[in-house]
């Protein structure tokens, strides 16, 4: 199975990238200069039971450096115990975009100077692998005795950190495959033995070269309740870049849980299926066992909406186009076609599936609340199943702060907050034309402005449909930037019969927010994690300031409306639309409900909304930095007194 799972994961990659697969121990085995990674001569290194022969040594020096020469070890205590791929790779859902895991298991007695020296020597093959050759590549150091023990890494944007032990190695042991050294002890455990430790020390006393040849990291056993908990957080942060990806293990988690504490897990399945007699030599794909058990699941709880989803993101997590194959299918178009068969799906389901890049904003919006309502689900259950079985948490308090905040940032719904509806659903929302039109105030409880997809006047309009209707011309404008509808080639409409509103000012508002939203790629920058470490705060505030219809008692310029561009710390936009008469005394009540309380400067500005209102906006600034400063230094029985 092993050997099988191998030659799949070098038939997924490209020539050069299965002559690194096949040369990563050698890299690991040995130090040499010209190899990719080398750090010093005094590097952990030597990989048990591996020796490369002559025919890869003459490999390495035809297609990696002429000048290698390998010199075999003298010292027998190899450094690292095996390398193991892990995850994805080498099933039907590893996908052109997937990124590899390996495992590199090292001794459990390294220094911190040594493992210091190893990881870096891991981030330079990372960095190699992903410059040179295309490969999104992650090495983890492992020790199996500290992972016996319990012993985890902090949380960060690659590692789960506390939030997984059991679960993770339940998903090594249904996925894992041996590229060289030790392998894992587990699989010579009959799967009916109730006493594994005892089973294991039975199996080393028959056998004494079995401590050469395997290493331990235990037993996948009974779950604890809170590790579902834990992992389910952490999978729910996962989706909100990943949604459809995460939304499998979501459901995986979901499935264990439900026959908690009777649950049997994939990797004792496969187990079991290779411990019997009448066993014959295939792959077993790990994804398409995941797919089945989640398939009986939800057909036992007879929801096909949900099933319906669960095939979708199972569809998009391989990348594969079957309405577009050519006569040659390869082993993994074959999987996947069998299992569209069994679905029923017609060629005109496969067609549109296909065509999710170019998904417009309608269809993107509806993707994205079926799976927000599925996400909102799973953190229910995640609750429920919390509250029942009286579940400890098994993440830590800081990994459950971080995490908490980023999934109240992202799914979290507020009547002024910009939803972000494009997450990894479509590639590209932009468009072509976008028409802004003003339907006025006729009537105060309907919006005064609609966005429409395409070119519209202020006749015709009503015979579209809008994409988002608001009382606010820049929360529309937010909402187009913010996923992406605007680009480089987009064109602008304005369907107004208002005397300020002109197509150049709606060019230039737009101009000016670009400048101040984060864009698409937010979440994917290296300090993104970072942010959630700390409490929210208001990064920026823009304030555009628009006239009104006629003047105070004392003849000054009146605000008739204040639109503020709050962005926050996490990333989130919030736009506030003040349109009444205190207009100006409320937005300065925002502005300093957002500054005077928090430490953190502010980047404020103040903008006209249009040529005509330069002046209202000038009076409107004039005014809020009085208040502004007398609110900065004065104390707690003071008193500061404006009239609006």
């Amino acid at each position: 199975m092993n050997q099988l799972r191998l030659e799949r994961a070098r038939s997924l990659l490209g020539p050069r990238q299965q002559l690194f697969l096949d040369f990563l121990p050698l890299f690991f085995h040995c130090n040499h200069p010209v190899l990719p990674g080398f750090q010093s001569l005094q590097c952990p290194a030597g990989l048990s039971g591996y020796q490369p022969s002559p025919e890869m040594v003459q490999r390495v020096k035809r297609h990696l450096a002429n000048s290698f020469q390998y010199t075999p070890s003298a010292d027998k205590n190899h450094d690292l115990e095996a390398l193991f791929l892990m995850g994805s790779i080498g099933s039907v859902a590893h996908a052109p975009s997937s990124d590899i895991d390996v495992w590199v298991c090292h001794r459990a007695d390294l220094s911190d100077g040594d493992r210091a020296a190893l990881n870096q020597k891991c981030e330079d093959l990372s960095h190699y692998a992903n410059k040179a050759l295309g490969l999104e590549i992650h090495f983890f150091l492992m020790s199996a005795q500290a992972f016996r023990a319990g012993e985890r890494k902090a949380l960060n944007a690659e590692d789960c950190g506390s939030t997984q032990h059991f679960l993770l190695l339940d998903e090594f042991y249904r996925s894992a495959i041996l590229v060289a050294g030790k392998y894992p002890a587990w699989w010579l455990i009959s799967p009916d033995t109730t006493d594994y430790d005892g089973a294991l020390a039975e199996l080393h006393h028959k056998h004494k070269r079995i401590g050469r040849l395997t290493l331990d990291f235990g037993n996948v056993h009974q779950i604890p309740a809170g590790e579902y908990v834990g992992a389910g957080i952490w999978q729910l942060f996962k989706a909100i870049s990943q949604p459809h990806k995460s939304l499998i293990k979501l459901l995986l988690i979901e499935a264990y849980a439900s026959a908690h504490p009777d649950n049997h897990t994939l990797s004792e399945t496969l187990k079991r299926q290779l411990h019997q007699p009448q066993w014959r030599a295939e792959p077993h794909d790990p994804y398409t066992m995941i797919y089945q058990r989640l398939e009986a699941y939800l057909e036992q709880r007879d929801e096909p909406l949900r099933l319906n989803l669960l095939r979708r993101a199972f569809y998009f997590k391989t990348e594969l186009k079957l309405s577009r194959r050519s006569n040659y299918l390869g082993w993994r178009e074959n999987v996947l076609e069998e299992l569209v068969r069994q679905w029923g799906w017609s060629n005109e389901q496969l067609h549109n599936l296909d065509m999710r890049d170019s998904w417009r904003v309608t269809r993107v919006r509806e993707e994205h609340l079926e799976l927000v309502r599925e996400l909102t689900g799973s953190y229910r259950f995640l609750q429920n199943f919390a509250t029942r079985n009286q579940a400890d948490q098994l993440i830590s308090s800081r990994e459950m702060s971080v995490l908490g905040r980023k999934l109240f940032s992202a799914f979290e719904r507020q009547p002024d907050k910009i939803d972000w509806i494009n997450s990894g659903i479509s590639e590209d929302l932009a468009e072509k034309n976008l028409s802004f039109c003003y339907l006025g105030k006729a009537d105060p409880d309907k919006p005064s402005w609609a966005l429409i997809a395409g070119k519209v006047t202020l006749v015709n309009w009503h015979s579209s449909t809008a994409l988002r209707e608001s009382d606010s011309l820049p929360a529309l404008i937010c909402w187009c930037l913010c996923n992406g509808l605007i680009d480089g080639d987009t064109r602008f409409h304005l369907a107004s019969d208002h005397p300020d509103h002109h197509r150049g000012k709606l060019e230039n508002l737009v101009k000016q927010l670009a400048g101040i939203l984060p864009d698409s790629a937010y979440a994917t920058h290296p300090e993104y994690h970072q942010r959630f470490e700390s409490a929210r705060y208001t990064q920026s505030l823009t304030c555009i300031v628009g006239s009104a219809s006629q003047r105070s008692s004392f003849d000054t310029p009146l605000v008739g409306h204040v639109d503020i561009v709050n962005v926050t710390s996490w990333g989130e936009v919030i736009c506030k639309s003040f349109t009444d008469s205190h207009a100006a005394a409320k937005a300065m009540q925002y502005v300093l409900a957002a500054t005077v309380s928090q430490k953190q400067p502010i980047a404020l500005q103040i903008k006209p909304f249009s040529l005509s209102a330069e002046r209202y906006a000038s009076q409107f600034n004039d005014d809020l930095q009085p208040v502004m400063a007398f609110f900065d230094k004065a104390g707690d029985g003071d008193r500061f007194i404006f009239e609006a």
